[in-house]
């Protein structure tokens, strides 16, 4: 079985068309932000009232855009900044900063999306120090990059963890009828996921909100590559030279660069 969102991965992307650096969301892009906030809050009335406000008047103070340095970006990327943080705040997304990234995969169980228990043995495995702190601490028990059960956790997670990645897509969608997708505003050190109806997500996957010359903000399938980073860091694994992190797993999604312009 594949997901939607391997089911759509060899869709067709044009690149990010330059827009000018102040324009707003106005226009057909005031209707396509206001769908977008009513798709991923499921209508809510008083997340789509501020929202409209953003469109009317795109913010300028940080306690609204909700992102360092969002304050310097266009008017079309605060909008987009704004609404993703408000999202956030009102529960409509789900979000952890790189080294609390157990507690993201502890809200997913709590709430059925996963089941440790009844994962594939490869998600169970790359994400065992997660569920079972006693298995973290015997990794470290000597304290050695050289400890043989950490030795063995790595090269296991060099095997299997891109496998295992889309094994926790795959219970989330079995579980909850319901695709996982990136909400990628920054390259910040927090990442966002939502959980959207199989038809939403086909409609916003691969979706950018910024002009050219900004990051290139918008709906992304799941970033496994910069989660392994968050990983890394929250394991506080052996890291590789200067990278402060470590090579890639074969294998693992890389978020895409290149995106649809929404509007």
């Amino acid at each position: 079985m594949h997901t939607l969102l391997q089911r759509l991965a060899f869709s067709s992307l044009i690149a990010f068309a330059a827009a000018p650096a102040n324009a707003g969301a106005g226009g057909a892009g005031a209707q396509v932000i206001h769908d977008f906030a009513s798709d991923l809050s499921n209508g809510d009335p008083a997340v789509l009232a501020k929202v409209d406000g953003y469109i009317a008047a795109p913010p300028t103070e940080i306690e609204d855009i909700g992102f360092y340095g969002g304050e310097e970006m266009s008017a079309q990327s605060r909008v987009f900044l704004a609404t993703v943080n408000l999202l956030d705040i009102e529960g409509h997304l789900y979000s952890f900063e790189d080294k609390y990234m157990g507690d993201l995969l502890a809200i997913w169980a709590d709430e059925g999306l996963i089941d440790p228990e009844a994962l594939p043995a490869e998600a169970k495995g790359v994400f065992r120090p997660f569920f079972e702190p006693d298995f973290a601490e015997t990794v470290y028990d000597d304290g050695s990059d050289k400890n043989p059960q950490l030795v063995d956790y790595l090269a296991y997670l060099e095997d299997h963890y891109a496998a295992a990645t889309l094994q926790i897509e795959q219970a989330i969608e079995d579980n909850s009828g319901k695709t996982l997708v990136s909400v990628d505003p920054t390259s910040g050190d927090t990442m966002f996921f939502a959980l959207l109806a199989p038809e939403v997500a086909e409609k916003w996957l691969n979706k950018g909100f910024a002009p050219a010359g900004e990051y290139q903000a918008g709906i992304r399938a799941p970033m496994w590559d910069m989660v392994w980073e968050k990983m890394v860091y929250a394991l506080m694994l052996p890291t590789v030279g200067d990278t402060y992190s470590r090579p890639l797993p074969e294998g693992t999604r890389k978020r895409r660069d290149d995106l649809t312009p929404a509007y």
